[in-house]
């Protein structure tokens, strides 16, 4: 099996269970990981959004959200969230 085909797995079993927990922040969460991992970053960077609004109190998808904006290059707005984060 090759490594997308892995991500496309994971893919579908976060897809079934946001099916039944449309609205966890864990799941968007790992969902952005899985797109940050196929360099679907603008995808990976809503999901990291979407995952902060739900569970603002997890520091994962802040963390998640500053490195998708690195790999993109935006390293200016990587700081802006992570330093936003710290305080």
């Amino acid at each position: 099996m090759h490594d997308h085909d892995s991500f496309d797995l994971g893919m579908e079993v976060v897809n079934v269970g946001l099916h039944y927990r449309p609205q966890s922040g864990r799941l968007i969460f790992e969902r952005g990981l899985l797109h940050a991992m196929l360099n679907q970053f603008e995808l990976a960077e809503q999901d990291f959004q979407q995952a902060a609004e739900l569970a603002p109190e997890n520091n994962f998808s802040y963390i998640g959200l500053g490195v998708s904006y690195m790999q993109t290059g935006d390293l200016p707005q990587a700081i802006t969230v992570l330093r936003q984060r710290t305080r």
